[in-house]
Order: C-alpha cells, then structure tokens, then sequence
C-alpha cells in the first residue's frame, strides 16, 4: 500500500474509532480497527452490529464512509437450517445501509468527508446512529411491542423468518400484506405465489426479483396471500 493511499484509509479507520469511542456505543464490542461495532442482546439470541463500509477509490480529501447496519438471530438461523433446510444459513434478520434504510436529513448518498471536515463527519454519524439505528435496535429487545411496530411499518425490510420465528401467525400476515401493498408489482408478486404450488424445488436462496423469497418463505410456512 503506498503512501497515498494509505493517508485516506487511516483517516478513515480513525473516524471509525472516533464515532466508536462516543458515549452512546460503549456498550459496544470494537472490532477490526474500529470498522465494526457490535453487540448481544440481553438473551442473546440477537447480535447488532454497526459496520462502517468506504471506498477503494478514495482520495486524501474525499473519504467515503456508509455505515450499514445487520440484526442477526440464532434462533431465525436454526428455523433456516432446520424447518427450510437451508445448509447455509445467517439468521439474518435486517441488513440495511443508514444512508438508504433510515430517514436522514442528509438524503440516500454516503458521506464523503477530509480531514478538515472529520470530526464534524463523527458527529454527524454520531447524532444519525444515536437518533435513528439505536432505538431501531432496541425494538428487536422489546418481544411484543417490537413485533407490533415492526409489522406496521411500510417498507422496514425485515427478513421475512422474523416475523416466523418470533411472531404470530397474524404478525407475519399482517407484514405480508402491507409488503405486497407497497409493491409496485403486486400482481406479479401474487401470480409467482400460485405458481409455487406447482413448483417441483423451491429454493429460497434464489431471488427471481426482489422479493421473490419473501413469498416463497411465505409458502412453505403456509401463511397465505389473499
């Protein structure tokens, strides 16, 4: 690695650890120079992690930093390996970009800071992760109420076993539902359900398009469409 580049990705993972070091992430566990943070919930069942992604094209004055957020729980990856089959499996139950996923007053782009504009890029992200991800978190802790503000929610992107796993058969018919009427390719997505009936493999794993195994979780779990 040369000197130029070496200049963006220490500055970089520097602003990592410096939102790491805010009083509202103590609780969480610094990992990889500071480019991941994470953290067990109380049962231990889910694991929250922060991690800070960049650019390979960054320059001394434009440095790219995308945090992304993943939820992810033991207990949805045995329902994957076991009730699926499915040989690989995460338990992924959320993975989003903060720039994309969280409704921020800077847009959908990632941040692109300097040097001279890095501690006010920390306190930023800060304020961002402290406003919109952490309490986004804590509703995975919360059983109940966080099914119930989950499964109303337009467009949160949950993974679909979540709400199979932890919630009730209402929970993950009621999340079904106001995904499908978000699509703007509703009947489509509706026809492809009926077709699974006949439908000699079905592999999760596979997306014909966005949302493709959402339904499919759908299917073999019996919870209907209509």
């Amino acid at each position: 690695m040369t000197d130029e580049q070496r200049k963006p990705r220490e500055l970089f993972l520097e602003t990592c650890r410096e939102i790491a070091a805010r009083p509202a992430f103590q609780h969480f566990k610094v990992i990889q120079k500071g480019q991941i943070m994470k953290y067990r919930s109380v049962d231990k069942d889910f694991t929250f992690e922060i991690y800070f992604g960049s650019s390979h094209y960054n320059m001394p004055n434009a440095v790219v930093i995308d945090p992304r957020v993943v939820v992810s729980s033991k207990s949805v990856q045995t329902y994957e390996r076991e009730i699926l089959g499915k040989t690989v499996a995460q338990g992924i139950c959320f993975h989003g970009a903060l720039s994309e996923d969280f409704p921020t007053a800077g847009g959908n782009q990632s941040i692109t800071f300097s040097r001279m504009t890095q501690m006010r890029t920390v306190l930023r992200i800060s304020r961002l992760l402290e406003e919109k991800v952490l309490p986004f978190l804590a509703h995975f802790e919360e059983a109940d109420k966080g099914l119930h503000f989950f499964r109303e929610q337009k467009d949160c992107r949950l993974s679909f076993p979540y709400f199979l796993v932890y919630g009730k058969r209402e929970d993950a018919i009621a999340y079904l539902q106001n995904w499908l009427g978000e699509l703007p390719y509703e009947q489509r997505a509706r026809a492809f359900y009926k077709e699974l009936v006949s439908a000699e493999v079905i592999d999760v794993m596979h997306n014909e398009f966005y949302g493709a195994d959402i339904l499919k979780y759908a299917y073999l779990a019996g919870i209907p469409i209509d």
